[in-house]
């Protein structure tokens, strides 16, 4: 069983993949249910991409089968990668869960406590506040 703060960082790494994608597949499936810490995430990412002239992200069934993968892959390595244990990197993890976009990004999160304690990190990131990250921009 994972400790609790690794079960919050599993959550926090399986919820960044979540947001930062653009295209919806073509089909809908109903939303897995989501914890008050992903929504809040969800709405924290929005507010910031609303406050720089962005559309808010949608959740995504396929993606959040997609970070769960992930989550654990993570978890039961010890360790925070973009590559799981089957040597994949987004590119091909998002297809081989069924979902197909054309750009997808990841951000991922270790050692918060809480939700505005990851996006308070990425956003004082040069990297996730460069003009291309998927929190500021919509070409991600």
């Amino acid at each position: 069983m994972l400790s609790r703060g690794l079960r919050i960082v599993s959550f926090l790494t399986g919820l960044c993949l979540i947001l930062f994608v653009h295209n919806d597949p073509p089909f809908t499936h109903p939303l897995l249910a989501q914890t008050d810490q992903m929504q809040r995430v969800i709405e924290l990412t929005n507010e910031i991409r609303m406050a720089n002239g962005l559309s808010p992200l949608k959740r995504n069934d396929n993606l959040q089968q997609a970070a769960i993968y992930i989550v654990e892959d993570n978890a039961n390595r010890n360790t925070l990668s973009h590559i799981d244990s089957l040597g994949r990197s987004i590119g091909q993890r998002f297809p081989d869960f069924g979902y197909f976009y054309s750009v997808a990004a990841e951000n991922l999160a270790a050692g918060y406590n809480s939700p505005e304690e990851v996006i308070n990190g990425w956003m004082s990131s040069s990297g996730h506040r460069e003009p291309d990250s998927s929190l500021t921009s919509s070409t991600r």
